[in-house]
């Protein structure tokens, strides 16, 4: 009876080796991609969904205002008063706040409309309402109005920098306008022209818009010294109410503060960026 006993007894199945090496491989796979998900959220804290690849730098709120007022006080800044005088002085005033104004309603809602329909750039948000036209659209109006830019800069380096040396040395090789435009071609605007990230300029934006306080400041002090007048008294109606050329001078105005070319570029490259972090 006992052998019949032991006979009916289940053998267990002995363990099968493959099965267990696939079981470890299957356990090590696992913790693997649990560890690669884990990074993968700690990235993703750094910049948004779809920004694989994109430098993780960002800038604070004091970085990022300086890239944008940078981006709006640019070369059209040497056009305020040309358009003051076509405008008139006082009429002049209430134009360049009303443009001011308009323009800063205008970059917040372009935004906030990309955000709104999950675009971050304008060629995106413009391709979303009008198809493929409006993305050629506003790529082409970017690019002229960034290569008019380029070249405003450059010619405002041309007539300046040369006169300033033929002043303080007539015999350095800085009074050539073309080796000028040149050295400054290579050595300042091709280096930032090359940065991938927004965030890297904020220095530099910060230095140029101290630059832009100094000339304000100088050609204040020192248009008031050389001006034939006194006072405004001696100034025509037109030139100190409103002048017949208003519009011209809103034109300028425009030129001078648009910048929605660059809102998405330094919205994305704010740290934390959000819609009232924007506003």
């Amino acid at each position: 009876m006992a052998e019949i006993e032991l006979q009916e007894e289940k053998v267990e199945p002995a363990g099968n080796p493959a099965a267990d090496v696939e079981s470890d491989e299957t356990n090590n796979s696992n913790a693997e991609d649990r560890h690669l998900a884990k990074n993968s959220r700690s990235d993703l804290e750094n910049y948004r969904d779809g920004d694989v690849g994109v430098p993780t730098k960002k800038s604070g709120i004091p970085g990022a205002t300086m890239n944008f007022v940078n981006s709006i006080i640019g070369a059209g800044i040497i056009g305020l008063p040309g358009a003051l005088n076509k405008a008139g002085f006082c009429f002049g005033l209430f134009l360049m706040l009303l443009v001011a104004m308009m323009i800063n309603y205008g970059v917040r809602h372009l935004v906030e409309c990309g955000l709104q329909v999950r675009k971050r750039s304008y060629e995106e948000t413009m391709m979303h309402v009008y198809g493929a036209k409006g993305f050629y659209m506003a790529s082409a109006a970017i690019s002229l109005f960034a290569y008019g830019a380029m070249v405003v800069y450059h010619i405002v380096i041309g007539d300046t920098i040369p006169k300033i040396f033929q002043t303080i040395s007539p015999d350095s090789i800085l009074v050539d306008r073309t080796l000028v435009v040149f050295l400054y071609s290579i050595i300042f605007m091709l280096p930032l022209s090359l940065l991938k990230n927004m965030a890297s300029l904020e220095k530099t934006s910060a230095l140029s818009f101290l630059c832009v306080i100094v000339i304000v400041v100088t050609v204040t002090i020192e248009g008031a010294r050389v001006s034939p007048y006194e006072d405004m008294s001696g100034l025509q109606a037109n030139h100190l109410l409103i002048n017949e050329q208003w519009f011209a001078g809103a034109g300028t105005m425009a030129f001078a503060f648009v910048c929605h070319h660059s809102s998405f570029v330094v919205y994305e490259s704010l740290s934390n960026h959000t819609t009232k972090r924007w506003a």
